[in-house]
């Protein structure tokens, strides 16, 4: 049983590589390919896309597992209209999209996975193999015929029983800048082997308004969140040491890990033993600090934080997520004091959002102490949200504006600081905002700048000047890594905008 794997832009996709763990586990012949990184701002070739039919044809798999989010729904489509045009393969779709998206998602694949795939996916491959035709699978629609067969969802599995992901380089392959390359690790960061991506859990208790778990809540009845017991996430951490031995970092990228001040207490004694630093994720409503003061102590060294909007009433009303901008600032202080390094996560270009409600955004970042780091996103229309479906009522946006159609993310996932499509009020607002995260531009010029009235009316100015400051801070970087830390390769990143 010939099986491929195909991640969309996600190179570091948890669900293809415990799939490709489970089914080779389970005795079938599994191969891994990952189309393009996601990188900001940029768009596959059709040759990127001849390249990995090619490698179909000449594989001729017997089932083709292709995992998706709504962004990439477009190229999903016409690969999976050539598999069937040139190859006798199955195609079952699997991800983000095809879960809120199941009935859009039938009609081009042949199955299609809703929620957790690693028990659904050894059932369909296994009924395969038997050569019976699948048909009673918990979590899988399936295209029969044209009879449509939909199947319930089962019940979360225990996620202290999944496979660990496979981040080796064997039966993987990557497709980038129109080739097939077989090193995909050397692609996967600029520094090889060096972080190693892990999730402690599945689930996020809240409900955003703009988020896939905002439709996620009505597939499943309750708030599920599922944390892997301590010993789970230390065998696979020591098995990563052994198998990566230069390995500078652990990398968590749980929606949100922390919940739970004794759960962080036994974590943090376990994970001492590891002996590397960490990254992870926050909700402010978690940031204390007993848990920040433990998790420093066990090598938390990056943290990142979702502010969103500056605006108490957009988080409140339109985003739901329901804190205050003293809180923020609480937590800004409390990361401070632990000397860590800090992420931002903002939403801009928001269409509920006011001019000057944007300008409370730029107020809140000049009361928080630097430094700190921005990663600021272009609001997206994700299907079936609660946030897409008001934006739909309310006429401000159109079908084609939904995220499957648009695919605004390959061009407009960061932030376009200088587009000509938006307002100068929005120019001159996003680029204040991103210079506060310049740690050497003084919060008193960034203020004088908020308030010049020519720069206001050009913003094209303020674009010049931020591009200055920005390259300014490259450089400085780029003297640190070669003169203090010797690391030529991280020059790279930084002057590619990576």
């Amino acid at each position: 049983m010939k099986i491929i794997l195909i991640a969309l832009y996600d190179v570091n996709s948890f669900g293809i590589r415990i799939l490709h763990n489970t089914l080779s586990k389970a005795g079938h012949d599994v191969e891994s390919v990952f189309f393009n990184k996601m990188k900001t701002n940029q768009y596959h070739s059709t040759t990127d896309i001849d390249v990995l039919l090619d490698f179909l044809k000449q594989r001729a798999p017997d089932l083709i597992g292709i995992s998706l989010r709504s962004s990439f729904f477009q190229l999903a489509t016409h690969i999976t209209r050539q598999i069937k045009e040139n190859l006798k393969a199955t195609v079952i779709w699997g991800g983000t999209h095809p879960t809120i998206s199941p009935e859009e998602s039938i009609q081009i694949a042949d199955m299609v996975c809703i929620g957790e795939g690693e028990e659904a996916i050894l059932e369909v491959a296994d009924s395969l193999r038997m050569g019976n035709q699948p048909r009673k699978i918990a979590n899988v629609l399936i295209n029969y015929n044209k009879e449509i067969i939909r199947n319930p969802v089962r019940s979360p599995i225990d996620i202290d029983k999944v496979a660990f992901p496979d981040w080796s380089n064997e039966d993987k392959y990557f497709i980038y800048d129109n080739q097939l390359l077989v090193d995909c690790n050397s692609e996967l960061n600029i520094y090889k082997d060096k972080y190693y991506p892990i999730m402690a859990s599945r689930g996020c208790p809240y409900s955003c308004t703009y988020c896939c778990n905002n439709v996620y809540k009505d597939i499943y009845s309750k708030s599920n969140i599922r944390k892997r017991s301590i010993n789970n996430i230390m065998e696979e951490l020591v098995l990563a040491k052994k198998t990566y031995p230069h390995l500078e970092r652990i990398v968590f990228s749980d929606d949100m890990m922390v919940t739970n001040e004794q759960w962080v207490k036994d974590f943090s004694v376990e994970f001492k033993r590891i002996q590397l630093p960490f990254n992870c994720q926050f909700i402010p409503v978690y940031v204390k600090e007993p848990i920040i003061r433990a998790l420093r102590n066990a090598g938390m060294s990056t943290v990142t934080m979702g502010i969103q909007s500056g605006s108490e009433r957009v988080r409140k009303e339109v985003f739901k997520r329901n804190y205050n901008n003293n809180l923020i600032i609480k937590c800004a202080k409390l990361f401070k004091k632990y000397k860590l390094n800090v992420n931002y996560d903002l939403i801009l270009d928001n269409p509920f959002e006011t001019h000057r409600e944007t300008k409370m955004t730029l107020d809140l970042l000049l009361e928080i102490p630097p430094p700190y780091h921005l990663r600021m996103y272009s609001l997206i229309y994700f299907p079936h949200t609660e946030l897409t479906q008001a934006a739909l009522d309310k006429g401000i946006i159109g079908p084609d504006d939904v995220e499957d159609v648009k695919q605004k993310a390959l061009k407009e996932w960061r932030v376009n600081l200088d587009s000509e499509t938006k307002s100068k009020e929005m120019i001159f607002l996003n680029n204040l905002i991103s210079m506060t995260a310049i740690g050497f531009v003084p919060r008193w010029y960034i203020s004088f700048l908020s308030n010049n009235t020519i720069i206001k009316k050009n913003p094209v100015i303020l674009v010049y000047i931020n591009r200055m400051f920005i390259t300014m801070g490259r450089i400085k970087k780029g003297i640190y890594y070669v003169f203090i830390k010797r690391d030529f390769k991280m020059i790279i990143k930084y002057f590619n905008g990576k």
